[in-house]
């Protein structure tokens, strides 16, 4: 165990290391360290292939997604989605913690929480400092029912729809929590482009029970793995 979680953690550095190396154009990758299920269907992926876009994905050790100028790392049992429209990335994340790097001419990042207001959709990150490369992660910790962004490299603006707020390198922020009862949320999938209608397909997510169910499936699908990476109990400091 303590071999393979080793191994798990220098792929992960080798990625970090030469970040962001997709081509141009290409399709975004799910590189996995351990194994990923697709939470819809129970399929469980060791293997790199295309990201399932818009498809919830439990992480059973570190899995990393690279796209162009963007890659996202989703600690031990880290339960998120990822979609690529023609104008941002779309992250939605359950739970767990997510490090990302993004260069600063890649497309905005684009998330959506639990917590979120079901009004907001348009909540993305874009560059707010002349740095190349940016660093940061997103943590969510249901149980206590906490978004909190962080950045360790470069400044990212926050634009909300409550307003705007820059983040800067050595800094964390708590997101907006529009918390509701559990029985009364749902999070949509669906983020507008302008007037144009929805860049993203529009499938939603029921967040209350539904989301219950679904982490159910995803715990029972990990309890097997193990994994090294953790991070989703851990905590950030806002400043």
């Amino acid at each position: 165990m303590m071999i393979q979680q080793l191994l798990a953690s220098l792929v992960s550095a080798m990625l970090i290391m030469q970040p962001l190396l997709a081509e141009a154009g290409s399709a975004p990758r799910l590189i996995t360290t351990n194994s990923v299920t697709l939470v819809d269907s129970g399929l469980v992926v060791d293997k790199e292939m295309p990201v399932p876009s818009g498809k919830l994905m439990a992480c059973t050790g570190e899995c990393i997604i690279e796209a162009d100028g963007l890659q996202l790392i989703g600690a031990d049992r880290t339960v998120f989605s990822f979609e690529e429209g023609s104008t941002r990335f779309l992250v939605t994340i359950i739970e767990g913690r997510l490090d990302f790097v993004m260069r600063a001419d890649a497309k905005p990042l684009a998330f959506r929480t639990p917590f979120q207001d079901p009004e907001d959709s348009n909540t993305y990150l874009v560059p707010a400092s002349s740095d190349e490369v940016f660093k940061g992660s997103l943590l969510i910790n249901s149980k206590k029912d906490k978004a909190i962004l962080s950045m360790t490299k470069g400044s990212l603006k926050l634009v909300a729809i409550d307003g705007q707020k820059v983040v800067r390198a050595g800094n964390a922020i708590f997101l907006p929590n529009h918390h509701q009862p559990a029985e009364g949320r749902a999070l949509s999938l669906a983020y507008g482009s302008g007037s144009s209608g929805a860049e993203f397909s529009g499938t939603a997510l029921a967040v209350g029970a539904g989301a219950l169910a679904i982490l159910g499936i995803a715990g029972m699908a990990l309890a097997g793995g193990g994994g090294g990476g953790g991070g989703g109990d851990s905590e950030a400091s806002p400043h």
